[in-house]
């Protein structure tokens, strides 16, 4: 409307104005709508927006939907956040995965980057390219190429001017991508590696017989130092130190290649493997061929005869071994029976100990068992004595005060019926009932007597309270006559 950039959202719209123009219908889900200067677009997770504002270059991550009004503001494209390089303008974002790096110049500086996330806003700091400090591996092939088993053998001369093709393979990795970008220069690195390759291993050749050759059987690039240190170390055990390849001179000159690529660009040869070799003069080859067929036959024949010499020696071994077995079987069964009587005899013994040592605690608990019994038993019987001897004074104290009761008593009872006659007679009528009922006691036949019986004195007479009164006087004066 009247030139200038108009974005409707949802509804009913009116308008009267014949400046309006109307332009199309976008859905809100697409990923970029621009209207002159008006910029709508998205930025998914996962994404980077690239875009120009006020003429310096945005890189947007952040996800979200982004409206943006602006004649100075322009949308470029949406890139994927796993790419390795988002450049826009002088920013940049740069993936190193492990295991490589980035080659980068700043100010014409070279400046390497390690593994990780890098973000380069300086407009004089350039990105050159990736640089992998893996391991390597190059084919040593002749240098005018061609396809085919027969041209990847490298030809090299041996000492003995024999002519033989190698197929081999070197394997290198940067382990200073910084020395050997300014030494080598990073195009050039496997051409270096290639070429110094070949020249060291057609040296080796020359310098190595062809037997010498055929008998090699490591072919690994080591280090000049740390076979020093594995030398030294073998001997001071008393042992044999391992060769270096090939068994001869040829590993020493490997292993100095190693040291000095390692030195002097930064380079590791960290090995070297040879799968095959083969001599080109094929009459020499069959005539060596033949040689070998023959050798082989001796080989095998002295290989027989030592493997029957060696079959004989370990059967005479093994009965040796088995009567020896056999020896110590015995000696370790008569050990055993010995050990077994021996324990037997001992848990005899022990077996009889402690039968006896019941048997004593037995006796011993039984005699203590029937003294305490004994003890228990006399003390109950001086106990019962004592009970019953306590009863007894009991019973006679108790009857002695019921006695001196009594007779107190019938000392009151007496003095109180002295007081009157008729007390008198009732305590000579009393004294006289308790005489009768005595002299009574046992009787079991009645005697009549004649009345005239009855007389003082008479002890046949009966008694009556006459007689009793006149007892008691007489026996009250004698009782006097006594006291006088």
């Amino acid at each position: 409307e009247s030139n200038f950039p108009r974005l409707l959202s949802e509804g009913v719209h009116i308008y009267d104005s014949p400046t309006l123009k109307f332009n199309g219908v976008r859905s809100k889900l697409d990923p970029q709508i621009i209207h002159g200067t008006i910029s709508r677009f998205r930025v998914q997770k996962g994404e980077v927006g690239l875009a120009w504002l006020d003429n310096e270059p945005a890189l947007i991550e952040e996800p979200g939907t982004y409206l943006v009004d602006s004649s100075s503001f322009k949308f470029v494209s949406l890139r994927n956040a796993t790419d390795k390089t988002i450049v826009l303008g002088a920013k940049k974002i740069l993936t190193v995965n492990a295991g490589e790096v980035a080659v980068t110049f700043k100010a014409g500086t070279l400046a390497v980057l390690p593994p990780g996330r890098h973000y380069i806003e300086a407009i004089d700091h350039t990105f050159d390219d990736f640089l992998s400090t893996q391991q390597l591996s190059i084919r040593l092939t002749p240098a005018e190429g061609g396809r085919g088993k027969e041209n990847e053998l490298l030809t090299c001369e041996t000492k003995d001017l024999v002519s033989i093709g190698i197929r081999a393979d070197v394997f290198y990795r940067i382990s200073d991508p910084e020395q050997a970008i300014m030494k080598v220069g990073r195009e050039f690195i496997p051409e270096l590696v290639k070429d110094t390759s070949i020249a060291t291993l057609n040296n080796i050749i020359r310098s190595t017989a062809l037997g010498e050759i055929a008998q090699s059987s490591q072919p690994s690039a080591q280090s000049e130092a740390e076979h020093a240190t594995k030398v030294q170390a073998t001997q001071a055990m008393g042992e044999a130190g391992t060769p270096l390849f090939f068994d001869k001179a040829h590993d020493q000159f490997l292993a100095k290649l190693h040291d000095d690529f390692k030195a002097r660009y930064g380079l590791e040869i960290t090995n070297i493997r040879i799968e095959q070799f083969k001599i080109l003069d094929k009459a020499l080859s069959q005539s060596i061929a033949g040689q070998a067929i023959k050798t082989a036959a001796t080989q095998s024949e002295l290989a027989n005869l030592e493997g029957q010499t060696q079959i004989a020696t370990q059967r005479q071994e093994r009965d040796v071994r088995l009567q020896q077995l056999a020896a110590e079987a015995e000696a370790r069964r008569v050990q055993l029976k010995a050990a077994s009587e021996k324990s037997q005899a001992e848990a005899l013994a022990e077996a009889q100990k402690v039968r006896s040592d019941m048997e004593a605690n037995t006796r011993r608990t039984q005699a203590q068992a029937e003294a305490d019994s004994i003890r228990l038993k006399a003390q109950a019987e001086a106990d019962a004595v004592k009970i019953q001897a306590d009863a007894m004074i009991s019973q006679a104290k108790a009857e002695a005060e019921a006695i001196a009761m009594k007779a107190k008593a019938e000392a009151e009872r007496a003095k109180l019926l002295a007081a009157t006659p008729l007390g008198e007679k009732l305590s000579l009528l009393e004294i006289y009932g308790d005489v009768v009922k005595q002299s009574n006691e046992g009787v079991q036949k009645i005697v009549y007597v004649d009345p005239t019986t009855t007389q003082a004195g008479n002890p046949f007479s009966l008694l009556t309270l006459q007689t009793l009164q006149k007892d008691l006087v007489q026996l009250g004066g004698t009782g006097q006559n006594l006291a006088a």
